[in-house]
């Protein structure tokens, strides 16, 4: 590329951003989402942590390919916890932790 002719960036609207936010731009925790899971059903933090693993209903919905309801419904089976839709959220939001440099 010749250096007068500048960056070779397309000015063309974006059709998608993609974003990968846990362990490259903010740090991981996942203990908080079990302790608060743990607080909405009657199940263990420990225990709801032996049972959850990143199984292909999480790789759909990491995708986007299944929404946050229809992934909840699949955890609640999963771990056998009658845990909501907000306490899910709340326990996926506590993950995060320090921005990494």
């Amino acid at each position: 590329m010749d250096a007068r002719e500048g960056p070779a960036v397309s000015r063309a609207p974006a059709d998608a951003l993609l974003f990968d936010l846990g362990g490259v731009v903010m740090g991981l925790d996942w203990d908080p989402m079990f302790r608060r899971w743990a607080r909405a059903c009657d199940r263990s933090a420990e225990e709801l942590r032996r049972l959850w693993v990143p199984d292909e209903a999480y790789e759909r919905h990491e995708r986007g390919e299944i929404g946050e309801h229809e992934y909840f419904e699949h955890l609640r089976g999963r771990l056998a916890a009658d845990i909501d839709d907000d306490a899910f959220r709340e326990g996926w939001a506590a993950i995060f932790t320090e921005p990494i440099h």
